[in-house]
């Protein structure tokens, strides 16, 4: 049996900081969903536990509850699976998640980097551009995304298909100084348009 306190679409995988959660724990994932991110984990059966908590940090190192589970977890003969929606992550950080299982011990950390993409459908920094400079946009689907810019004239100055995550380095991009637009076509149906600056020292 599975419970589910929002719907869960898991797009971010994450990294662990730590060698191993309690038994008990069979699962822990933290993931982005929309604007958000979405803690999922798993009581193995035959597990009970009483004052879960789903704790957060951005040092990975000093931690507060973001939720209290209510009442008992797990059960008696199958896993169960939970979720919380963290609602309000630091953006642009790496966010960082643990379970913590009262007197049944504390799980792994698990860390991900938030990027809160714009209205706008995308995020890009730093700008102007340097070269650890990235554009996020969602791509939930893995779909065919093909980035498309163009010089202020209008003229198309580069092309790149075959993209298939939610992210493009633009660090690498070998091009004079000034303004440029792009387009993201994910799947040939979706377009997203932006722009971006480029400095010359």
């Amino acid at each position: 049996m599975r419970k589910y306190l929002i719907p869960t679409i898991l797009l971010f995988t994450s990294f662990s900081l730590k060698a191993q959660s309690p038994p008990m724990l069979t699962a822990f994932e933290v993931n982005r969903f929309q604007n958000n991110i979405l803690v999922d984990w798993e009581i193995a059966a035959g597990n009970f536990c009483t004052g879960l908590k789903v704790e957060h940090s951005t040092d990975s190192v000093n931690f507060v509850s973001i939720y209290d589970y209510p009442g008992i977890c797990g059960n008696t003969t199958v896993n169960e699976r939970y979720s919380f929606l963290h609602t309000n992550p630091v953006s642009n950080v790496r966010n960082y998640y643990r379970i913590n299982l009262n007197t049944n011990g504390i799980s792994d950390i698990l860390g991900i980097t938030f990027i809160k993409l714009e209205e706008t459908g995308y995020a890009l920094f730093p700008m102007p551009l340097t070269s650890n400079s990235k554009l996020y946009f969602n791509n939930d689907k893995k779909e065919n995304v093909t980035l498309v810019i163009y010089n202020s004239a209008g003229a198309k100055v580069h092309e790149q298909q075959g993209i298939k995550n939610n992210e493009v380095n633009m660090g690498n991009l070998v091009l004079p100084a000034g303004l440029y637009h792009f387009n993201v076509i994910i799947a040939e149906k979706r377009n997203i348009e932006g722009k971006f600056v480029i400095v010359k020292d």
